[in-house]
């Protein structure tokens, strides 16, 4: 196909942080991504993973860190998703928070993962106004070129 770039999710069997199950399958999601990253070298390409907070692994920025620490592979990089974090308005059901205990998400995920984004997949979901309602852009901006 000539691509450059392989966009993922880390999905797969759901598991609460304090559940016995959680160590054994994130385990298997980071096998599964060095498996990818090995066939997609050969292609010369790169593997790039999403946070995504709807049935994905990564709906925390911690999460994205530590993904990348543990594939550790040269062609594994990482695509910032603006709206799909844990508490963010553009999670599901959209535009609502269910989590007010932390009103600035895009500062703790963003700020945190914004470093090591390859790419980034800026949402728009609410514009009635003629500016995104959702989204603080005008501080994601910020973080963004505060990484350059």
């Amino acid at each position: 196909m000539g691509a450059q770039l392989v966009h993922v999710f880390a999905r797969g069997g759901e598991a609460p942080l304090d559940s016995p199950e959680y160590e054994p399958k994130w385990a298997q999601i980071v096998r599964r991504m060095q498996e990818m990253c090995e066939y997609a070298e050969k292609k010369g390409m790169a593997v790039g993973v999403q946070n995504h907070n709807n049935r994905s692994w990564l709906m925390r920025g911690e999460g994205v860190l530590r993904l990348l620490k543990e594939v550790n592979r040269e062609n594994f990089t990482f695509i910032l998703d603006t709206g799909q974090w844990q508490g963010s308005k553009g999670s599901d059901p959209r535009g609502v928070v269910k989590d007010q205990s932390n009103p600035d998400v895009h500062e703790e995920h963003i700020a945190l993962t914004a470093p090591y984004a390859a790419h980034v997949r800026a949402k728009m979901y609410k514009l009635d106004s003629g500016v995104e309602e959702f989204l603080p852009y005008g501080r994601i901006v910020k973080i963004m070129r505060g990484v350059n």
